[in-house]
């Protein structure tokens, strides 16, 4: 038998107007006592006898200069978008930006509304944004990044391997002076791209030379601008990079021709994600190909049988990638 808001409302003590209000995804109530109330309501078994019919997509932003300048993204809708239509579920797209004066009220909006299932793209997440959603009546899945010490099951890249063998496929064809190019904004896939990368080097015996690792902007246009400037004040070129993902490498193959430096005769280059730009650049990009549409399947059908099956076991799915050799890397 279904649990009644009036039920609710005796237990908690609350009126009738602010459980409704509450149970409604209704602004206006405190946090702490919207918290309180879905907690009850969620024991009481009121949320479990409410049929999700829809997802939401939550596009989580810090910064966006990850998620505005990619189409890795629009990749990953395709998929998202194919498996709700397989599973019969409507599909919302919110945008939660740290940024934004309504930050706070989409937040309680998204937390308070146990009519959805959310699918949380979490690239720009950090572990410490994500707790932020533990409590809430709604299953949650992770995408694109995993949190060991949060409890939410997640679809991810298996990011350490994946760059771990990009520096062997350098190795192997006779470079040994292997730099390093990595973002300014620093997101989890980065920094455990650039760990698989030392990890690599230190195991081949390989010496990690700080001047042949770069930091610039993440953005096509300004990782150009960017590398541009560390040529012209002097920096040190290796004989071959690893680019922490395609974007950025698009804009370092032009500061590199730029300078007068032939890809990849002079420096061989790698990137990370396989973009529609990498098989058309010029020369055509080595990459490691993420399958983007199928993380976003993933997660969808991790998420419904979340919601049909009612389980709260925690789920690590880790999609393993494939290498795509081009024309960039030169074999000495």
């Amino acid at each position: 038998m279904r649990v009644s808001i009036k039920e609710i409302s005796g237990k908690t003590g609350y009126s009738l107007a602010t459980v409704s209000n509450v149970l409604n995804g209704k602004a206006g109530v405190n946090a702490e006592t919207a918290k309180r109330i879905m907690k009850i309501a969620n024991e009481m078994g009121y949320l479990q006898s409410k049929k999700t019919k829809k997802i939401r997509l939550v596009l989580y932003k810090k910064n966006g200069k990850i998620l505005d300048d990619t189409p890795f993204f629009s990749c990953l809708f395709e998929g998202i978008e194919s498996a709700c239509k397989e599973n019969g579920m409507k599909l919302e797209i919110n945008t939660l930006d740290e940024r934004s004066s309504d930050y706070e009220a989409m937040l309680q909006e998204i937390s308070r509304d146990a009519s959805a299932g959310i699918l949380l793209l979490a690239t720009e997440m950090s572990e410490e944004d994500v707790r932020r959603f533990e409590g809430i009546p709604s299953p949650v899945i992770i995408l694109d990044n995993r949190f060991d010490q949060a409890a939410f099951s997640s679809v991810s890249t298996e990011n350490e391997k994946s760059s771990y063998q990009i520096v062997k496929y350098l190795y192997k064809n006779g470079h040994r002076e292997i730099g390093f190019i990595q973002s300014k904004v620093k997101i989890d896939n980065f920094l455990i791209r650039e760990k698989g990368y030392r990890q690599a080097m230190q195991d081949l015996g390989l010496p990690i030379r700080e001047e042949y690792r770069v930091e610039i902007s993440p953005s096509m246009e300004e990782s150009y601008e960017d590398m541009k400037q560390y040529l012209k004040n002097g920096g040190k070129a290796a004989e071959a990079y690893f680019v922490v993902n395609d974007m950025i490498a698009f804009g370092v193959m032009k500061a590199l021709t730029e300078a007068g430096y032939s890809i990849p005769q002079d420096i061989s280059l790698v990137g990370f994600d396989d973009l529609p730009y990498s098989a058309v650049s010029s020369p055509a990009l080595s990459t490691v190909h993420v399958f983007k549409e199928e993380m976003g399947k993933v997660g969808i059908n991790m998420l419904a049988n979340k919601i049909t099956a009612n389980l709260s076991t925690v789920l690590y799915s880790e999609l393993g990638t494939v290498f795509v050799p081009r024309e960039s890397v030169r074999k000495k």
